[in-house]
């Protein structure tokens, strides 16, 4: 069971992520906001879910946030499947989600829609890196596809969801 600390703590994480590229689409503007395919409109409204929160945009579309501290208990293929909006899951990057994410791959790639941020909020350097599998499965080999996800992460320092639990209370 995902330790709630751990569940809030990414939550909050994830809502000041995407608040802040609301921010960054914003100040683009113009052709350089519209080819950003989550900020080509302007968040509205982010209202709270069981499951994460969902983002309501100027021009009437969503997208789902889900935040799963742990893809193991987690259907993502199946998640990614049903879903009709965009989909980002917000999840911890380490190897358990790594591994995750490589053994649904086929079902993933197939979702244009769908975003993976693996993040690391107490991190030292990076923060964050971002997956979007619709995109990566066109430039990458099924061969290196696990040694290229773990190249990804290197900047962002592993956490589980004790660790980011215990970090969060202080």
């Amino acid at each position: 069971m995902t330790p709630v600390e751990a569940f809030e703590c990414l939550k909050e994480w994830a809502l000041t992520y995407i608040r802040h590229r609301d921010m960054a689409a914003r100040n683009r503007g113009g052709e350089a906001a519209a080819a950003h395919r989550l900020c080509r409109c302007w968040i509205t409204e982010i209202k709270g879910s069981d499951s994460g929160f969902v983002v309501v945009n100027n021009d009437g579309t969503t997208a789902d946030c889900i935040v799963k501290p742990s893809l193991k208990p987690f259907n993502l293929a199946a998640a990614a499947a049903k879903q009709k909006s965009p989909l980002i899951v917000f999840t911890l990057s380490n190897e358990e989600n790594i591994l995750a994410v490589y053994n649904s791959w086929l079902s993933l790639s197939s979702n244009s829609g769908l975003i993976v941020v693996f993040g690391n909020p107490f991190s030292a350097t990076e923060d964050k890196w971002v997956l979007k599998p619709f995109l990566h499965n066109k430039v990458c080999d099924r061969n290196s596809l696990l040694q290229g996800l773990k190249a990804m992460s290197e900047l962002v320092e592993p956490v589980s969801e004790e660790t980011l639990a215990a970090k969060s209370k202080r």
